[in-house]
């Protein structure tokens, strides 16, 4: 499962008044499956910290679109960005325009899991080993007991 947190707008301070007073939002697209923050209303540096999380599919990318909302009118899109889905522990990102965390929400239960497997692997391994080894010892047992009884019967006939 995908686990995406939309932290916050960044912009080239440079271009400091590029959103002067607008209603921010951002639209998620992941394959079919869409989300969206809240409305920053009249924002010229949002600040959302929202989380989304998302199936995951074959898909590759996520688009993240920032907005201009309005009530009245169309919203604006004022820019957009394609971004590899990123599959590992969470961390943080940063585009020209935004700042998120993206990963997995289960990475650190998938790492547990194949350490847990890998254990019991090594224990299955030692297992078969001390059995091999047990059957060993228990076939030597049994050749010293038939020896031993082969000689005791050896020498009940000498002695007849």
């Amino acid at each position: 499962m995908i686990f995406l947190r939309i932290k916050a707008l960044t912009f080239d301070l440079e271009n400091g008044n590029w959103f002067t007073n607008s209603d921010l939002y951002i639209k998620i697209k992941y394959g079919n499956q869409k989300r969206r923050t809240t409305i920053k209303w009249n924002q010229s540096r949002a600040i959302w910290n929202e989380s989304f999380l998302f199936d995951k599919t074959e898909e590759e990318n996520i688009t993240l679109t920032i907005m201009n909302g309005d009530v009245l009118h169309v919203s604006e899109v004022l820019n957009e960005c394609t971004i590899n889905i990123y599959c590992g522990k969470i961390k943080s990102f940063k585009t020209k325009f935004l700042e998120f965390d993206m990963g997995d929400i289960f990475y650190d239960v998938k790492i547990e899991k194949i350490a847990d497997l890998n254990i019991i692997k090594r224990q299955k391994e030692e297992l078969t080993i001390m059995k091999q080894e047990e059957k060993m010892l228990v076939e030597r047992i049994i050749a010293d007991e038939l020896k031993i009884d082969k000689f005791n019967e050896i020498k009940r006939i000498l002695n007849n």
